[in-house]
């Protein structure tokens, strides 16, 4: 399963670890010596498929809602709106050095025919559905941690059929064992621990899902392939680390500032 696209919300919910972010400063060591064109290419669309721009742009915009919420500014649907709209623009240059950086990782640490085996997964239209549940999954899980549980906890279904209970488990079970130490810490600071997490993951997504997307999901992270580019190491968390802070070195402050203030001097319009 696609790991890195939380490893990117969790760290930009809560920053990176002392110890990753030093190991960061100085990189991984590369195994691949001289990687060609075409296998750049490989790890870029490996990065972009599970939509890693799509949840760097995202946690930054639900962090900024945060504090505003903090701060006791409330914004009606209108206003939200333009923010969403203005931030994602603002955000979108510094989710690209979040995708730069990780292709660069990908380019010198993942083999090429396993690049490739996940873009046959990733890219198919099975793929593609279990990227925008799992991306959605992600997503929920900063909204409810930001919020401080004041936004719930992506919704699963009270009741699923046999196979989809079955389904479910698998799923889960998959990606909470591709997590690393740090991730599955992360997850027990906002009260998602092993089998709550595992649940809530797993019973997410089969209840948006059909049998055949969930099997694919299942049967790709079962492969040789999956497990060696997808299983969190610490070469990858530092690599994760060193991207977000890179990433959230770019943005453009002044910008961010005059969306806010642009949005904070209208007068919201309540329906």
């Amino acid at each position: 399963m696609r790991t890195f696209v939380l490893a990117a919300g969790l760290i930009c919910l809560f920053g990176p670890a002392p110890a990753s972010a030093e190991a960061a400063q100085t990189g991984p060591v590369a195994v691949t010596a001289s990687p060609s064109a075409d296998h750049s290419d490989l790890a870029r669309r490996f990065v972009t498929v599970a939509g890693g721009e799509e949840v760097f742009i995202n946690a930054g915009i639900a962090g900024i809602e945060a504090a505003l919420i903090a701060q006791g500014q409330c914004l009606c649907t209108a206003q939200r709106d333009r923010l969403h709209a203005s931030l994602r623009d603002v955000f979108r240059a510094s989710a690209q050095v979040y995708v730069a950086e990780m292709t660069t990782f990908y380019t010198t640490h993942a083999r090429a025919d396993d690049l490739q085996a996940a873009l046959t997964y990733y890219e198919s239209e099975l793929g593609q559905e279990y990227v925008v549940v799992a991306v959605d999954f992600v997503l929920g899980l900063l909204r409810y941690a930001l919020s401080e549980g004041r936004t719930p906890l992506p919704s699963v279904p009270e009741n699923l059929d046999r196979r989809h209970e079955a389904l479910a488990a698998r799923m889960g079970a998959a990606f909470f064992a591709r997590l690393t130490p740090l991730e599955r810490e992360q997850l027990s600071a906002i009260n998602l621990e092993g089998a709550t997490f595992t649940d809530l993951m797993g019973r997410h997504i089969a209840g948006r899902l059909d049998v055949p997307a969930l099997e694919a999901a299942i049967a790709w992270s079962e492969t040789e392939a999956s497990r060696r580019l997808e299983t969190g190491t610490p070469e990858r968390a530092a690599a994760e680390q060193l991207a977000t802070l890179r990433a959230m070195r770019a943005l453009d402050v002044p910008a961010i500032a005059s969306v806010l203030q642009d949005i904070l001097s209208e007068t919201p319009t309540y329906q």
